[in-house]
């Protein structure tokens, strides 16, 4: 069992855009990340443009894939490492 893209569908920023749901599904699968159910921990927009409160709701929950839109372009990236329990 691989990363699908139905898992990518709650993503507010590419859960409407196939390609880059194909692309990054594929980029974690030759990653050899398997047998994941990813869950949004976090979005700006809802929970506030706030680091503390990015590490309250992330740290703890392992592999994080960040998808960032800023204006017209969409970038992120991915960590294996847990984000850890504090900001210091």
């Amino acid at each position: 069992m691989s990363v699908s893209g139905h898992d990518l569908e709650k993503s507010a920023i590419i859960g409407h855009l196939e390609g880059f749901k194909t692309f990054l599904t594929q980029a974690l699968n030759d990653a050899g990340v398997e047998d994941e159910i990813w869950i949004p921990c976090y979005r700006a927009f809802t929970d506030g443009r706030d680091v503390a409160e990015f590490y309250s709701r992330c740290a703890g929950k392992g592999m994080t894939v960040i998808i960032v839109r800023s204006d017209n372009y969409i970038f992120g990236g991915f960590t294996e490492k847990d984000w850890g329990r504090s900001l210091g």
